[in-house]
């Protein structure tokens, strides 16, 4: 099951919400996790400078998800070569999303604009 193209498959927009929901299941838990309902309502993406690339915000969102599942709901039962695996994808989102920013001259002028900016707050600097 330790499939890169397993992976792929379950964490595309399509089926990674389902398969939280999955997740929530956990016959050794009392009560139901509202892991999907979290995802779905509390978590909140911030955009310091609004990115126009739909596949970067689709890749930030993915990363925010596996590590979500890792960290959170598999963090006790994952072994150590799944664990490797969900890293390494988490770093090649890391790698895919900045790459596409970096070649992105429009968002990297919008980003130093901002940065240059006299009117910028140290918190909005820190956000940026």
């Amino acid at each position: 099951m330790n499939s890169a193209a397993i992976f792929d498959k379950i964490f595309s927009d399509d089926f990674i919400l389902d398969i939280i929901g999955v997740l929530e299941y956990d016959p050794e838990v009392r009560n139901v996790q509202n892991h999907s309902a979290f995802l779905k309502e509390h978590a909140v993406f911030k955009e310091a400078i609004p990115i126009r690339n739909a596949s970067v915000v689709s890749k930030i969102h993915q990363t925010y998800r596996i590590c979500y599942i890792k960290d959170v709901i598999l963090q006790k039962g994952l072994d150590e070569a799944t664990l490797a695996s969900l890293n390494a994808i988490i770093n090649a989102n890391y790698a895919f999303v900045v790459c596409l920013l970096k070649d992105d001259t429009s968002f990297m002028q919008r980003l130093f604009a901002t940065m240059r900016s006299s009117n910028i707050s140290a918190e909005s600097k820190r956000e940026l």
